[in-house]
C-alpha cells in the first residue's frame, strides 16, 4: 500500500549586493517534500532573482544522517530556475514529525563561494504538533555575536529537548547543539554564539533552529527561522580601548591647571 503525503512548500531567500559589479545575488529557494511508502522525495527549486548570474550551483539535502546531492548547474542566469528532485529510503524508528535541511552552494563572478539555506518538515505514520517552541530574533553580525532564543513549553510535563542552530557555511556556531531540560509550563532563555568565517558585508542569510524531542513513542519537531545580516566590523572606540589612560591624563592636566591658577593668584597677592 502506497501512502502519498504532501507538505506545504517552504520558501527561503538569500540576498547579497556585490560591490565590485554593483550587482545583486538573490536566491529564492522553494522546498517541497512528499512521502511515497518508505521513499522520501524532496523537490527543490532555486531561482536567481538577482541581476547577475551565479555559477557552479549545487543543492544538498540533509535527511537525518544522510546527504543527497544534485548535479552541478554551471551557470544559473538571471530569473532562471535550477531544480533538483532527490529521493531516499526513509529510516526513522518512531512516528512523528522530522526536519529536512537544504543547502544551496554557488559562486559569484569573482569565484567567491556562497551558501544559502532552506528547510521543511515531514511526518511519518502519524502527524504530531510540538508542545515546545522557540522564538528568536534577527541579528546583525560583524565578527562575532549572539543569537538569542526564548523557549516555551506549553505542556504540563517536563521535556528533554535538543536544540540545533543551522547556519550557512560562511558562519560558525561555537556550540551548534544544546540538550536542555525544560520544566512544564515554563519558558527558558538561551543563546548561540555565532562567528563570521567568510561572509561578506551586506549579505543577508536565512538561518534557523531545530527543536526536537521524543515523548510517548513519538518524535516532535519545531523549527524557528531567523535572519542574519552581515555588517562591517565596528572599529574599536578609542575611548573604550584607552579610557583609563585618557581619564588619568585628564585628571593630571586638571591638577596642573589648578596648580598654575593657584601660583598665579599667589603672585598677584604678593
Amino acid at each position: 500500500m502506497i501512502k502519498r503525503l504532501f507538505f506545504f512548500p517552504m520558501l527561503s531567500l538569500f540576498f547579497y549586493n556585490t560591490p565590485s559589479f554593483a550587482g545583486i545575488l538573490k536566491m529564492e529557494i522553494n522546498t517541497k517534500v512528499s512521502l511515497e511508502g518508505d521513499i522520501l522525495k524532496a523537490g527543490i527549486n532555486v531561482k536567481n532573482k538577482g541581476n547577475e548570474p551565479a555559477y557552479s550551483a549545487n543543492i544538498t539535502v540533509i535527511i537525518g544522517e544522510k546527504k543527497l546531492k544534485s548535479d552541478i548547474k554551471k551557470e544559473l542566469g538571471v530569473n532562471e530556475t535550477f531544480s533538483a528532485h532527490l529521493k531516499t529510503p526513509l529510516r526513522v524508528k518512531l512516528p512523528g514529525r522530522y526536519p529536512l535541511i537544504v543547502y544551496v552552494y554557488f559562486y559569484d563572478a569573482n569565484q567567491y563561494r556562497f551558501s544559502a539555506l532552506s528547510y521543511n518538515t515531514y511526518f511519518y505514520n502519524e502527524d504530531v504538533n510540538s508542545a515546545v517552541f522557540a522564538k528568536g530574533e534577527n541579528i546583525t553580525l560583524g565578527e562575532q555575536g549572539k543569537l538569542k532564543l526564548k523557549i516555551f513549553n506549553r505542556d504540563e510535563k517536563d521535556k528533554d529537548i535538543t536544540l540545533r542552530l543551522i547556519l550557512p557555511g560562511e558562519l560558525s556556531a561555537g556550540e551548534g547543539e544544546k540538550k536542555l531540560p525544560i520544566k512544564g509550563r515554563s519558558k527558558y532563555d538561551t543563546s548561540f554564539s555565532v562567528t563570521n568565517l567568510s561572509a561578506l558585508e551586506d549579505a543577508k542569510y536565512p538561518v534557523f533552529t531545530i527543536l526536537e524531542y521524543e515523548e510517548n513513542g513519538r518524535h516532535f519537531t519545531s523549527i524557528t527561522p531567523g535572519k542574519i545580516k552581515i555588517v562591517k566590523k565596528e572599529e574599536e572606540n578609542i575611548f573604550k580601548k584607552y579610557g583609563v589612560i585618557l581619564a588619568g591624563l585628564g585628571i593630571i592636566l586638571l591638577i596642573i591647571f589648578i596648580f598654575l591658577q593657584l601660583v598665579k593668584q599667589f603672585k598677584e597677592i604678593s
